[in-house]
């Protein structure tokens, strides 16, 4: 029996030739069989096709649409399906230019339905459209999306937009020259990882996020296009159900230039951390770099070890780990690490007389250690002093309670700030209780206690407790506490 030229040309041509791999143990099969374990664009009449095949669990699920080092021009959205592989054939290789032919939608869009999830592109280039990438999904249904090495410049709205998006990752990318490089627009915007990725050029913001619980990102830069008035990363948490969405973005290892003349605006949000980071500054045009700007209300920032190229202006809350030179933090309120510094204060026998007396109760001391110009660091808690006292002989009592702040400080500079706390005064007696701090030996300061109006030669007992909050200490930055 003969096949025929016309045979092996046809269709199912493949299906009359043979296959054998090489080796031991390999299994006799059809040609047709190995050139289907692989699925091309260049299989099908348009993309499109490819993509919804690769979908269909009958024929192909789970496998990959591969496109060849090639240029289009989309004429209209490329549609994704969950469980769907697209892999160009590298992200300068396979191009999707609608730069001079301009679409006015995304490149690739999610297909319309109640999930989308398990896709993965790669190895692609992407010039115009409004979007290289943009999920419209409204559920909370989009889930486990893998972006990796795409590069993506000129679109008109952003690089990548999501309504939602959980347990992704986006990698290995570039995403420029658009109103946005990343944008999420409201919870749940959960547990997503951003490796070695570059934000250049954007205009607006190079990330915006809303409603986000656990943002990594690391590596990578945002560079590029700085504007006066307008937020390099722009985080706000959202309202779900009467608690607020807008906890942990942090940004490790990555380089920060010549991008908007805000680095963060900050709204609602909880754990904003920078650690690792180099932050060169805002270039308004031809101008010398200066040092970023923070609009942040009263969010806490944190701030590991960083590299500040100019001086800046720490935000108004601001938790410090690290060495942070150039950071400035005159205006702002400086939290640290939490001390377990806790103590209690107990002065017996003090014979007062109608004036009273003094006394200092706690002194708080630096290490004589060599510091930076610009080390800072400071304590804040609360200060419980009780007087038991005589008036008309009779013993009388009074309870107050102090808020107190060690200050930041340069080099062995100290000073302490006190206030009673509105409401905390039980007293049944006229007698006085005032506190504030004094100077003691360089590098230190201590709390000193006034009691006036004493008005019965009797016993007077001083006793009290103090308890620092939960930011109040910083390795390396030691401040001793000792009663008196």
């Amino acid at each position: 029996m003969y096949v025929t030229k016309a045979e092996l040309e046809a269709p199912g041509g493949s299906s009359l030739v043979g296959f054998k791999q090489s080796g031991t143990g390999t299994a006799d099969r059809l040609v047709q069989d190995k050139l289907r374990e692989t699925v091309s664009t260049t299989d099908f009449t348009t993309v499109q096709a490819a993509l919804d095949e690769v979908a269909n669990p009958v024929d192909f699920y789970g496998k990959t649409a591969s496109m060849p080092a090639s240029s289009i021009v989309p004429a209209a959205s490329m549609e994704l399906k969950s469980f769907t592989t697209f892999r160009g054939d590298s992200r300068y290789g396979t191009v999707f230019n609608n730069q001079t032919i301009p679409l006015a939608a995304p490149q690739l869009v999610n297909q319309n339905g109640g999930w989308f999830s398990s896709v993965a592109i790669s190895d692609f280039r992407a010039l115009g459209g409004t979007h290289f990438l943009k999920s419209t999904l409204s559920s909370n249904n989009t889930e486990d999306i893998l972006i990796s090495r795409v590069v993506a410049n000129l679109q008109s709205e952003a690089g990548i937009e999501f309504d939602a998006l959980q347990v992704s990752h986006i990698a290995d990318s570039v995403f420029g020259d658009a109103n946005y490089g990343i944008k999420v627009n409201r919870y749940p915007c959960n547990a997503n990882l951003v490796t070695n990725v570059q934000l250049n050029g954007c205009k607006e913001s190079y990330l915006k996020l809303t409603g986000f619980e656990v943002w990594m990102d690391i590596g990578g830069r945002m560079e590029g296009f700085g504007a006066a008035g307008k937020y390099t990363i722009d985080l706000a948490g959202q309202n779900v159900g009467g608690e607020i969405k807008g906890n942990i973005a942090a940004f490790s290892g990555k380089y920060f230039e010549t991008t908007h003349e805000y680095l963060l605006k900050a709204r609602n949000t909880y754990g904003v951390v920078f650690d690792a980071c180099h932050m060169t500054g805002y270039k308004p045009g031809e101008q010398p770099f200066t040092g970023y700007k923070f609009d942040c209300a009263s969010d806490l920032i944190e701030f590991g070890t960083n590299y500040w190229f100019k001086p800046t202006a720490a935000p108004r809350n601001v938790l410090i780990r690290g060495r942070n030179d150039n950071l400035r933090t005159a205006d702002a309120n400086v939290w640290t690490t939490k001390a377990d510094t806790t103590g209690r204060i107990k002065l017996a026998d003090r014979r007062g007389t109608s004036t009273g007396f003094d006394v200092d109760l706690i002194e708080f001391a630096r290490p004589s250690v060599v510091l930076d110009a610009e080390n800072i660091s400071g304590l804040s808690g609360i200060l419980t002093l009780n007087l038991d006292a005589y008036k008309d002989g009779f013993p009388r009592y009074r309870s107050v309670r102090f808020a107190v702040r060690v200050n930041g400080w340069r080099g062995f500079n100290m000073s302490i700030d006190t206030s009673p706390i509105a409401g905390s005064d039980q007293d049944t007696g006229a007698f006085g209780l005032a506190l504030s701090g004094v100077g003691a030996a360089p590098g230190s300061v201590r709390l000193n206690l006034v009691v006036t109006n004493l008005h019965d030669a009797q016993p007077s007992i001083v006793t009290g407790s103090f308890e620092w909050d939960s930011h109040s200490y910083v390795p390396g930055n030691e401040i001793q506490v000792t009663p008196l």
